[in-house]
């Protein structure tokens, strides 16, 4: 069951990330080529925008949130533009199509009168001719000769006009029904809620479609994302117990007056101890005290020398612990 959603995920995004990126660039084509680029050059366009775009969805981050808002927006007015240029242009198309039709409608009408009075004449050039062919004979020389003449080119008239209307009619939708193109589904929309016109109808409808077109292909790189995540284990970060301040001074000192040696014959004197670590002399002074409160330091005027070693010196400084000649036996 588990596979069978994960392949269903992996179709579903695939197949959006196709749609999106193909509609995209369908209709960025369009917006570019409206500003006179070549036709090549509008698919590169679009098919760069568009991986741009859906790039920036993987891995998500701040940063990206950031680019994204305002390339989304720039694509939804591409993809609308794209749309609008190619409605202008069926629309154009079909106006040349309805006038040429309208004019077909026309001349069909004009032809068809014409032969109907065409007909009427026939008519009534043939009312006036005698019942039987030995009048029509005898008067042969006062008229009637004539009358055929005429009677032959109004039925000459009506063949070409007929053959004129049948080639428009050809041209018309039906022979039975004849009709101009129909108006757009904006335009019928339009008519039915009463607006003067379709344009916003076609502008809101035309950017909630770019608003989706622009989110199929980063949705469908997100669901992939999702589908193929990998688990990373978060290491347990080792925090160090954070040294004391008065503790880390002690360090310091323990290891410049003592020479860092365990247990040297005599102690550097302040002046050398203050201008190698650093540590102010009011510093320096109470650290002193301290050991010397503690029994640590033996003091013999100019000379100071340590009681314990330097790692049994820092330990009981940290602990105040005072020092005592039964507390170490090899010392």
């Amino acid at each position: 069951m588990k596979n069978i959603k994960k392949i269903s995920l992996i179709i579903l995004s695939v197949a959006l990330l196709g749609l999106g990126w193909f509609l995209e660039v369908y209709y960025y084509q369009f917006r570019f080529s409206g500003d006179g680029v070549q036709p090549i050059v509008s698919i590169l366009i679009g098919i760069g925008l568009t991986l741009l775009l859906t790039s920036l969805f993987i891995n998500l981050n701040i940063g990206k949130i950031i680019i994204i808002f305002p390339l989304v927006l720039f694509s939804i007015f591409c993809t609308t533009s794209g749309q609008n240029y190619s409605y202008n242009i069926k629309s154009k198309s079909n106006s040349i199509e309805n006038a040429n039709e309208e004019n077909n409608q026309d001349r069909f009408d004009y032809y068809t009168a014409k032969i109907e009075q065409l007909n009427n004449e026939l008519l009534h050039e043939n009312s006036l001719l005698p019942d039987d062919i030995k009048s029509r004979t005898y008067l042969n020389t006062n008229g009637v000769q004539p009358l055929l003449e005429n009677i032959k080119f109004i039925k000459l008239d009506i063949k070409e006009y007929e053959v004129l209307r049948d080639g428009f009619l050809s041209n018309l939708n039906s022979s039975n029904n004849i009709s101009v193109t129909s108006k757009s589904a904006y335009e019928m929309l339009a008519d039915d809620l009463g607006l003067d016109s379709p344009t916003p109808l076609k502008l809101m409808s035309q950017a909630i479609l770019s608003l989706f077109i622009a989110l199929m292909a980063p949705t469908g790189v997100r669901i992939l994302s999702n589908v193929f995540k990998v688990k990373t284990v978060k290491q347990k970060k080792t925090v160090e117990p954070a040294i004391n301040k008065t503790e880390y001074l002690i360090r310091i000192y323990a290891k410049a007056r003592f020479r860092n040696e365990e247990k040297p014959s005599t102690l550097k004197g302040r002046g050398d101890v203050t201008k190698e670590t650093g540590i102010s002399q009011l510093n320096f002074n109470k650290l002193s005290k301290r050991a010397a409160d503690l029994n640590l330091l033996n003091i013999k005027g100019n000379m100071t020398t340590p009681n314990v070693t330097q790692s049994q010196f820092i330990m009981m400084m940290i602990n105040k612990q005072p020092f005592n000649d039964q507390m170490f036996a090899t010392v």
